[in-house]
């Protein structure tokens, strides 16, 4: 029973932690094509250059520069550029989803294409799904430790 609260506790302790840094509000924006990073509406910090498009998660920006390639940039600093022919960017997951020029979606997962998104088919690539699949098996433990 000791070794249940143990882990309860130690659960409560990360839920906890989450509620904490949640207080904190992160948005970017574009202005004179430089990123303009704010944190509960303040100023925090601006870097990048030459960029018409920004999107986060929260802990990492993705911008789209004017030749079309996607800046990856993590605490300000960039990490690493890839892609081409994008007009637009969002990140989620993990994931960076790039609309292209053509009208496509291109879907990155760690900077590596993992497939386009066929507005007229409508359905994500294998990768999508088999990412997914990945994140609920590494899930579905955790959350039955959590019901009993």
């Amino acid at each position: 029973k000791s070794k249940r609260s143990f882990l309860l506790s130690f659960a409560a302790l990360f839920m906890f932690a989450d509620v904490v840094f949640a207080t904190e509000s992160m948005t970017v924006r574009i202005r004179d094509g430089r990123i303009q990073e704010h944190v509960n509406g303040s100023l925090r910090r601006s870097y990048g250059s030459g960029l018409v498009d920004v999107s986060t998660d929260g802990m990492t920006v993705v911008g789209v520069t004017k030749e079309g390639r996607i800046a990856e940039y993590k605490n300000g600093s960039l990490r690493r550029t890839y892609g081409s022919d994008a007009v637009r960017v969002r990140i989620s997951g993990g994931s960076v989803f790039a609309e292209l020029k053509n009208g496509r979606t291109a879907e990155y997962v760690n900077a590596v294409l993992g497939g386009h998104f066929e507005p007229d088919i409508g359905s994500f690539s294998k990768t999508t799904n088999q990412h997914m699949k990945k994140v609920l098996t590494f899930l579905a433990p955790l959350l039955l430790i959590g019901a009993a």
